[in-house]
């Protein structure tokens, strides 16, 4: 069942913006800062709920699955409106790093320009917060095995109702069509499957019972479970790959050897072709992934292999630690 505009306009209009969302934007901001600094990736698009009846309003949060460039990009990031929709949020930040973002939309090499973005939405409007930096690489990351990314921030700046990445609007135009008859349980289960990341607080009226709201905690590895789904993705992006696609053939194929080793398949590593540990470790990862990068830049764009260790870097950095966008 969906509530229709009608029935939402004859509510108390919103403000636009809420103090304990200006709270989260400072947390999310920051913690993705750190993990810039610590792990040299930036946080996937994260959606952060609220529900406005309580006097502690902040309700969970939910990140994009894993997901390729292009077409499937924009379906991941647009379903994010899909929990908020069934949980009946009444007010919703998109977050995510504009460069990041945009290159997820369109292919690798592009030079965009990096900020912070945070759009708070209501049901009838919306607020962006922008926050540009420029990215100098550091050392390598013991973590990730990738350079830190160092950022030096321009003045923040607040703007009324822009425009969006089609995907965003996608995204809140599913929030505001509320699915409140639909089961939260399946529905929260189904995006765990399809390999979003979600989590969900009880709203309050108890100052004591909200907890910090950083969603950008550290995972680890991801799961086998959703390894073997990028594979299966990755071989059937590879089986109908048309000439002039992207990600090309080369990138893919890098992708799905790094894959095949991650899950036993393969007993040496994708590049150097070190024989490795049946199941190899994440430090073992690790050492791939940074040398992937370093390959990388020796080679440049355009020459022979560079799409295959791209693919292979961006997919062992991601086996090692399970931060960043997987773009499979």
């Amino acid at each position: 069942m969906s509530i229709t505009d009608d029935a939402l306009l004859r509510e108390p209009e919103q403000p636009a913006r809420h103090p304990v969302a200006a709270d989260v934007i400072r947390v999310a901001f920051s913690a993705a800062e750190e993990l810039m600094r610590t792990h040299g990736v930036v946080p996937a698009p994260t959606a952060h709920l609220f529900m406005e009846e309580y006097s502690r309003p902040y309700c969970g949060w939910i990140s994009t699955r894993p997901f390729r460039y292009g077409a499937d990009a924009a379906g991941a990031i647009g379903r994010l409106g899909l929990l908020p929709s069934v949980l009946a949020a009444t007010r919703v930040v998109f977050i995510w790093e504009h460069a990041d973002l945009l290159t997820g939309l369109t292919k690798p090499g592009q030079n965009y320009p990096h900020a912070m973005v945070a759009v708070e939405a209501t049901f009838t409007t919306h607020t962006m917060t922008w926050r540009p930096f420029t990215a100098n690489l550091g050392p390598v990351s013991p973590d990730t095995g990738i350079p830190v990314c160092i950022p030096t921030f321009a003045a923040e700046r607040l703007l009324a109702a822009p425009k969006l990445p089609q995907p965003i609007d996608d995204a809140i135009a599913t929030w505001r069509n509320l699915r409140v008859g639909d089961n939260m349980d399946a529905t929260f289960a189904m995006l765990q499957a399809e390999g979003y990341r979600l989590k969900l607080f009880a709203p309050s009226d108890d100052p004591s019972a909200e907890p910090e709201p950083d969603a950008y905690e550290t995972d680890g590895p991801p799961p086998k479970t959703l390894i073997r789904r990028a594979r299966q993705m990755v071989k059937d992006a590879l089986a109908t790959r048309q000439p002039g696609q992207h990600p090309g053939v080369g990138y893919l194929r890098g992708t799905l050897a790094a894959l095949e080793w991650a899950l036993g398949a393969s007993p040496n590593t994708p590049l150097s072709g070190k024989a490795t540990s049946e199941q190899p470790t994440v430090a073992e990862m690790k050492r791939e992934a940074e040398l992937a990068y370093n390959e990388m830049h020796r080679l440049g764009p355009g020459a022979d292999r560079f799409d295959f260790v791209v693919g292979v870097e961006n997919t062992t950095m991601w086996l090692a630690t399970g931060r960043g966008i997987y773009l499979g």
